[in-house]
């Protein structure tokens, strides 16, 4: 800050245009011009005037300092004030209402925007691409034990999920039902070789019928006591255990949990490591509701028809429970709906029914006798939390 002859304070700083490499020595002062606040810059020619209007002045926070400020005009990028005098710094931060303002420059939009598109389209290839594959590998590097804990788990959770009371769901025991159960289970999955126990269980829904059946992880299984009172035939129960059978053996289960799960159950699903409370956030309502792919079922059908084919069962029972299902209740009806997690049911009866091979020595799976004791398998209930 110099004063002059006639008085008048006249500010000092350095001056590069950002054009060349020159640095000029300036006068700077505040100004009115049009009724604007203008900052205005006299060149060491005496003739040059460059006049910046402050509200559109903003200092470089980057590099700024308490000791000295460096501020340019924002639509004239490459221009620079220097300025170290604490006086001139002082007047130009009175003079300047937005100084310091945060800019947000176009380029950053951009790049801002690019990012957020780049995030979504990770986050989409990853719920896409990367979980149904790598649900895949994790499934076969997950434990038999580990598996059959989430199974457990997931069996108590599901008595409570589709209860109408506040108590869970009965298990049904009675001793001659499930001596009948236990013979057709022989009948059907006697040659089934998995790394864990077979474990089928009825569960007492007739306050709120439910009509399905559908396997956990871990060699589980359940029967809902209503999808067994509206068989005709046991061949129709033995054709819905096979066809559970199929996921059980292909971890069906397992991969859709892992694919409806975030990163930290994934690894805690691979450590075996149940205590904590993410592992309960897998609910029984998430491996239910989640629908298997239409790869799945169709390998499911697959292995059922197969596997009823090779104990002398036939092939067409499962699709002839569920053409009798939507005649009775229609496609539209709750029944059916509940019975959306295997899809294109409608289909897949048509293509079973239409691949249905020619069957000869077909045994019944129970007699009537022993059919009757399981359809009453009911009569005796408990509340088990283990099987």
């Amino acid at each position: 800050m110099i004063y002059t002859s006639k008085g008048y304070k006249r500010f000092t700083a350095n001056y590069f245009d950002g054009r060349s490499a020159n640095i000029k020595n300036v006068s700077i002062k505040s100004v009115l011009e049009d009724n604007q606040h203008m900052i205005q810059i006299n060149l060491p020619d005496r003739e040059t005037i460059i006049l910046w209007p402050v509200k559109m002045i903003r200092a470089s926070k980057d590099l700024s300092s308490p000791s000295f400020l460096i501020c340019y005009l924002k639509d004239d990028l490459p221009a620079r004030l220097f300025i170290r005098d604490q006086a001139v710094i002082n007047m130009i931060t009175e003079a300047c209402p937005l100084l310091y303002k945060a800019e947000i420059s176009k380029k950053l939009i951009k790049k801002t925007i690019l990012g957020i598109l780049l995030s979504i389209f990770t986050l989409v290839s990853v719920f896409t691409f990367f979980l149904p594959v790598s649900a895949s590998f994790f499934a076969n590097i997950i434990s038999p034990k580990t598996e059959e804990a989430l199974g457990l788990v997931t069996h108590d959770q599901v008595k409570k999920l589709f209860s109408s009371a506040a108590a869970p769901l009965e298990l049904c025991i009675a001793p001659e039902g499930r001596q009948a159960m236990d013979r057709l289970v022989e009948r059907v999955a006697s040659d089934i070789q998995l790394p864990y126990e077979l474990k089928i269980s009825v569960l007492d829904d007739r306050n709120a019928p439910q009509y399905n059946a559908f396997a956990l992880p871990g060699g589980y299984i359940i029967l809902f006591h209503s999808i067994i009172d509206i068989s005709e035939r046991p061949e129709e129960i033995a054709a819905i255990l096979a066809h559970e059978l199929g996921h059980v053996v292909h971890r069906d289960t397992v991969k859709g949990a892992l694919q409806s799960s975030s990163a930290m159950i994934i690894l805690t699903l691979l450590a075996g490591d149940f205590s904590g409370a993410g592992i309960v956030n897998l609910t029984a309502g998430q491996l239910v509701s989640s629908s298997y792919s239409r790869q799945a079922e169709l390998q499911a059908d697959e292995f059922a028809r197969n596997l009823l084919q090779s104990v002398d069962l036939p092939v067409s029972a499962l699709a002839v429970f569920f053409r009798r299902m939507r005649d009775d209740f229609g496609q539209e009806q709750d029944i059916y709906a509940h019975l959306s997690t295997h899809p294109l049911f409608g289909e897949r009866i048509e293509e079973t029914m239409e691949n249905m091979p020619i069957q000869t020595g077909i045994r019944p799976v129970l007699s009537d006798v022993e059919w009757d004791e399981f359809r009453n398998i009911c009569d005796v209930t408990a509340v088990l939390s283990r099987l």
